[in-house]
């Protein structure tokens, strides 16, 4: 199950990102409690749960949580508010969404972890990232809902003269920053078909029941890093010899050395990554 923590109480939203990722495998994303950035990071991953962390909300901050009500799946997603009895009390007044859950403050993890527990229960059995026959991505959305609109518009109509060609190489891209992943999936999208997902769980998934040509693996993540991540592919007989390249921010050369040297990956590319260096290192691997 995906979560999406954000708010102005930057406290709040990292002790409850830890204490729930301490008690439950859930994937927990954090952003900013921006219109533009909430409902990129929602249409992208489509979190099954949003808790807002509330802290010293004008009338202002608290209609900026307004932008939710433009994101597809808002009907099927718990939102829950986490602040002080007046900051709940005006979230109410305020704010323009409906059946918000108000918790306040100060709230027992047992609880909010009950909560959640309720949340996940009530979710369709394949909520995580997934293809269709097609090839159309959906990012832990339920089957059938529309991928998110920054990546479905730039899905290439194909002619039946460009449908007859030999099918395109598959790219499954792992990385816990939704961002990174648009812009990887945007560079890409014209050249290759891409599935995108935020954990090694779900990568794990994803191959159970689909084959790919290459793995774009970040090499740091919460949780499940990317070494570790290789290390459980390498382990595993289907997934053994599908190749990889780490996608790393890591400015000491030697950790990344070491980690070529032991696990043998097919390379990696620095972040921030250009288009050029990504197309030009993928056809080196995959021809």
């Amino acid at each position: 199950m995906i979560i999406l923590i954000a708010g102005n109480n930057r406290r709040v939203t990292e002790e409850t990102a830890m204490l729930i990722r301490e008690s439950k495998d859930y994937h927990i994303l954090q952003c900013k409690g921006e219109p533009g950035t909430l409902l990129e990071t929602c249409n992208f991953c489509n979190p099954a749960v949003i808790i807002i962390c509330l802290r010293s909300e004008t009338k202002n901050t608290i209609l900026n949580y307004d932008a939710l009500l433009k994101y597809g799946r808002f009907p099927q997603t718990k939102l829950l508010v986490i602040g002080s009895p007046s900051e709940c009390m005006q979230f109410r007044k305020v704010s323009g969404l409906p059946n918000a859950m108000l918790l306040k403050r100060p709230l027992r993890m047992s609880d909010l972890l009950a909560i959640l527990d309720d949340c996940e229960a009530k979710l369709p059995e394949d909520d995580f990232a997934s293809a269709n026959d097609d090839g159309a991505e959906y990012f832990a959305g339920e089957a059938g809902a529309e991928a998110p609109a920054a990546v479905a518009e730039y899905q290439p109509q194909l002619t039946p003269a460009a449908a007859a060609q030999p099918a395109r190489k598959r790219i499954l891209v792992v990385d816990d920053d939704p961002q990174i992943l648009a812009q990887i999936k945007e560079n890409l999208i014209y050249f290759y078909d891409v599935t995108a997902v935020l954990s090694g769980a779900m990568a794990y998934r994803f191959l159970e029941r689909h084959t790919v040509d290459l793995i774009l693996l970040d090499y740091m993540m919460v949780g499940e890093n990317g070494p570790e991540v290789l290390e459980h592919l390498r382990s595993n007989e289907a997934t053994k010899d599908i190749p990889v390249m780490f996608l790393t921010g890591v400015s000491d050369p030697q950790i990344v050395r070491d980690t070529l040297m032991r696990l043998r990956p097919q390379g990696y590319l620095l972040k921030p990554i250009k288009k050029s260096e990504l197309v030009g290192r993928i056809i080196d691997v995959l021809g």
